[in-house]
């Protein structure tokens, strides 16, 4: 059951609970889907990393262009608080200077 995860939604005004058991390709793959499906800062959504005062942080030195939409683009010396890690490599981070989120190749 590797890279597998449950999808909790409401349905309808009686707020009748609906389950989908959803599988990802890849570790990093269900972590975007994870990240992409949670509600977002407006629907009370809060960043992990706001909560950690000790937050990884770490500094891009070379310009990475963003592949996919969930993807931050970055430029060199950009400095970003890091949400999470994956074992493949990528990164989900907090931008430090515009508040950006996304994920980064390591």
């Amino acid at each position: 059951l590797a890279n597998v995860f449950t999808l909790r939604l409401l349905e309808n005004c009686n707020d009748r609970e609906i389950q989908y058991m959803l599988k990802a390709k890849s570790l990093s793959d269900k972590k975007r889907w994870v990240h992409a499906l949670m509600p977002n800062r407006r629907t009370k959504y809060v960043s992990p990393s706001s909560l950690h005062w000790d937050c990884p942080q770490v500094q891009c030195i070379q310009r990475y262009t963003a592949q996919e939409p969930d993807e931050l683009s970055l430029e060199a010396a950009d400095i970003l608080n890091v949400v999470e890690l994956t074992s493949d490599g990528w990164i989900l981070g907090d931008r430090l200077h515009d508040g950006e989120k996304g994920w980064f190749p390591s």
